[in-house]
């Protein structure tokens, strides 16, 4: 039988019937398939402008170069997020290229243990590719949104 997330990943945070997560880099096989759909999901959007595919992302899960974060509750998962640090010339940055999930209320105070990490992990900000609606979700929250990206396909 396959071992679920909460048995292979560290607990970081229970609260309120969720739990957040993070998979080693060793054992994200472990959990590929319970959170596959999620990751497509969000790498698959219309509106994603990035080039990576679910094996690149895959690849940079199992290399380290990105930390995959899972919300569960009851056992299942309701959300990822995937984080990479960024050493850029000027400082540090924590990532978020991807995030997706059901029922946001149950998990986006989470939100705040990604903010501990990236502090203990020495960044100096934290930034996210988010979709329009994020900015509902996020309203009120100590981000700031101060560019807008656009894409002009050739």
């Amino acid at each position: 039988m396959p071992r679920t997330a909460r048995q292979t990943a560290r607990s970081l945070t229970p609260s309120g019937g969720s739990v957040l997560c993070t998979v080693d880099a060793d054992e994200i096989f472990l959990v590929w398939e319970s959170v596959v759909q999620l990751i497509a999901s969000v790498i698959n959007h219309p509106r994603n402008d990035k080039d990576e595919g679910l094996v690149d992302v895959y690849d940079k899960l199992v290399d380290g170069a990105y930390q995959l974060w899972i919300s569960e509750r009851d056992d299942k998962v309701e959300a990822i997020c995937i984080t990479a640090i960024e050493q850029r010339p000027r400082k540090k940055i924590a990532r978020i290229p991807y995030i997706a999930g059901v029922k946001h209320k149950n998990w986006i105070h989470f939100m705040d243990a990604l903010i501990r990490w990236a502090r203990a992990n020495g960044c100096d900000e934290m930034e996210g590719y988010f979709r329009q609606g994020w900015l509902r979700v996020l309203r009120g929250s100590e981000w700031e949104f101060n560019w807008t990206h656009g894409r002009l396909k050739l």
